[in-house]
């Protein structure tokens, strides 16, 4: 009978550290997935506001890409992407969009040109760590940097010369 008993008492440990080594198993897959799920969301953000900045810089651009409305110009000791929206009487530009990079974010500010440039007025778009414009005749070129480190560029051909009529 104690045989019995000690067979018993044997597949009891056996059958308990089974479930114990399924628990400690179960426990490392979940935290394994986890940390997996985490650097997808992780990529997925940061592609998201790669996408974002071109995105909106392109659509804004091309929005108003008539007689030289879109223009690079250095205001308050930073580098500005200008895109007016020309009045029906002269052509000149009675608002502004300013798109520009200030204290890590990709900021928009509409203004009017009555008032000056106020980099904290405007309205945030995403993070971005560094944003770097040139422009070479018709092409305007963007160099970005995002939070993380990347440096994502992109050159969006202007379609109107500056001094061309406008068709508007």
């Amino acid at each position: 009978m104690t045989d019995r008993k000690q067979h018993h008492s044997i597949a009891g440990v056996f059958v308990f550290l089974l479930l114990g080594l399924f628990a400690v198993m179960s426990m490392l897959l979940v935290l394994e997935s986890a940390q997996a799920y985490r650097g997808i969301v992780d990529a997925t953000a940061r592609h998201n506001d790669q996408r974002i900045i071109h995105a909106y810089i392109r659509n804004a651009v091309s929005a108003e890409d008539c007689a030289g409305m879109v223009t690079l110009q250095e205001l308050n000791g930073l580098q500005v992407l200008t895109i007016g929206t020309p009045r029906a009487v002269d052509g000149e530009a009675d608002y502004v969009k300013y798109i520009y990079c200030y204290q890590g974010m990709l900021r928009d500010q509409f203004a009017s040109t009555a008032y000056p440039f106020e980099p904290g007025n405007g309205e945030e778009i995403c993070a971005v760590e560094r944003l770097d414009m040139t422009q070479e005749g018709q092409l305007l070129c963007l160099t970005m940097t995002d939070p993380a480190g990347g440096t994502y560029s992109e050159c969006i051909a202007l379609r109107t010369p500056v001094g061309e009529v406008n068709a508007r």
